[in-house]
């Protein structure tokens, strides 16, 4: 659905046809089949329409919830030990963080102990976290991008 057609992608009429309902990371998939269009909808990916549609909807008297938790703020340049491990470091960032785990956690499996590592900022690095685990002394090190 491209151009005029996104306007109206937030009606429950349209609901099979859109694969990209729930959020960026699909945190709220699935939430307006449950509870309808008139309570839950897409707004664009734009902090301050988030914000400024949730403080018009308060002003109104509803309760909306936007999708960041409130005072929360990612650190630039530091990272972010998603799964300990001693056998290989897996450093990598955005999308692949999930995709990463999963492979980790099938290489449990196979008793290889993987180390995951989200950078969650390119620039700069936190060197530092890469340089403790890559230290170890049966790591490896391999690094993943999109």
């Amino acid at each position: 659905m491209l151009g005029q057609d996104v306007a109206d992608a937030s009606r429950s009429a349209c609901l099979n046809e859109i694969k990209g309902k729930g959020g960026a990371f699909k945190v709220t998939s699935n939430l307006q089949r449950q509870f309808g269009d008139a309570r839950v909808f897409n707004t664009p990916l734009a902090e301050a329409n988030i914000i400024g549609r949730s403080v018009g909807m308060a002003l109104r008297g509803l309760k909306p919830i936007a999708d960041p938790v409130p005072n929360f703020m990612i650190p630039f340049g530091k990272a972010r030990m998603v799964r300990p491990g001693q056998d290989v470091t897996l450093i990598t960032y955005g999308a692949l963080v999930q995709k990463s785990w999963l492979a980790a956690q099938q290489l449990a499996q196979e008793q290889i102990d993987v180390e995951v590592i989200d950078l969650r900022s390119l620039n700069p690095y936190d060197w530092t976290a890469i340089a403790a685990s890559v230290r170890k002394p049966a790591a490896r090190w391999s690094f993943m991008k999109t």
